[in-house]
């Protein structure tokens, strides 16, 4: 077995001042994907609510469990819904507050009428936009965090520590 003191290494300065500037070339990456990955998203999210006068509000809430009976807990997007205008009027049997398209909490044949269609394909689309890019969402909005972006394009992070 090699042992690890066989071979020359580089301890000098100049090679810990390359090991920084790699580190710095790496946040100005991570900052780039970033900044990429938020204008993709505002992007879909613009385009969803102009082709969707109906849309009021757009909200996803993310967060790391605080237990999975043992095993390492993981950041997700833990819930996607969204919230339709005069919804109580349109869907008068329905009396939940939001709509989730994941889990099945919308109103009796929202997902077969045709006047939603383009609303629940650019759902879907940025469903797996964000649930592709978790990892980078935790960064650019943290932990336990409720991200609503509303009809006029106003974006609102709040605090949702209050999970299980």
């Amino acid at each position: 077995m090699q042992g690890i003191f066989e071979e020359d290494y580089k301890n000098s300065k100049e090679e810990v001042e390359e090991l920084d500037s790699l580190y710095e070339l790496k946040a100005n990456i991570d900052s780039d994907i970033e900044e990429k990955i938020t204008d993709i998203l505002y992007g879909k999210l613009k385009k969803m609510f102009a082709e969707n006068s109906c849309l009021e509000w757009f909200e996803w809430v993310q967060y790391r469990n605080y237990f999975n009976d043992g095993d390492v807990c993981h950041f997700y997007i833990q819930s996607i819904h969204f919230r339709i205008k005069d919804q109580e009027e349109i869907f008068e049997d329905y009396d939940n507050d939001i709509m989730y398209l994941d889990n099945g909490e919308h109103p009796d044949g929202f997902l077969e009428d045709m006047e939603y269609r383009n609303l629940i394909e650019q759902h879907n689309d940025i469903e797996n936009f964000l649930r592709e890019h978790e990892d980078i969402l935790e960064d650019i909005y943290g932990d336990n965090a409720k991200i609503r972006v509303n009809f006029n394009g106003e974006l609102e992070i709040e605090d949702c520590s209050d999970h299980d």
